[in-house]
């Protein structure tokens, strides 16, 4: 069965290209059911060489399989630096509070939300996308946004871009939260 795997380690927020990939016969039994049919598209998270490409890795429709109609994809920035060590699958809390640090005035702005995708946006478009101006004035950044099917924006400065799964309520709480607010995750483990 024909497998499109990736030629090169390929950084998150790369745009997929025919040189980035290269297709191998695997067998049937250990081939990815959702493997990636075609070329393109922008990485959601890095990608090592020879590694399968399926479709959930893509920017698109198929990060949302499974969720229900009322679920939507956002992007959300945070500071804090355990971010980097959330994986898909992960649930967690969002902690809002003021930029210098939490403490006093800090609330929980979301909870139990469904990671779908972590990354760091390439310095090459924001990665995964824009919304806006950045929260440093950078283009291709915002701190999140929500759109059916694909991911939202991410700034284009830096680390702790997370993708999760929200309904609209929890987006517009959520999106309020974090203006002028540094963000902090709490890991859930129930």
């Amino acid at each position: 069965m024909l497998v499109v795997v990736a030629a090169r380690d390929l950084a998150a927020g790369s745009l997929l290209t025919a040189d980035d990939v290269r297709r191998e016969t695997w067998p049937r039994d250990v081939a990815p059911r959702h493997r990636l049919a075609r070329v393109g598209g922008e990485l959601l998270t890095a990608v090592r060489a020879g590694e399968a490409l399926t479709d959930t890795r893509i920017r698109g429709p198929a990060l949302l399989r499974g969720q229900g109609p009322e679920i939507r994809s956002m992007a959300v920035q945070f500071t804090d630096p355990v971010a980097a060590l959330l994986r898909a699958g992960d649930r967690i809390d969002v902690i809002a509070g003021p930029p210098e640090g939490l403490g006093s005035g800090s609330v929980i702005a979301a909870t139990d939300l469904l990671v779908l995708a972590v990354g760091t946006p390439s310095g090459t478009g924001g990665g995964f996308g824009g919304d806006g101006p950045g929260p440093d004035g950078s283009s291709g950044g915002g701190l999140g946004a929500v759109l059916d099917g694909s991911p939202g924006a991410a700034g284009s400065s830096g680390d702790g871009v997370v993708i999760v799964a929200v309904d609209t309520a929890t987006a517009l709480q959520l999106r309020g939260a974090m203006s002028g607010r540094a963000l902090s995750v709490l890991v859930r483990h129930d």
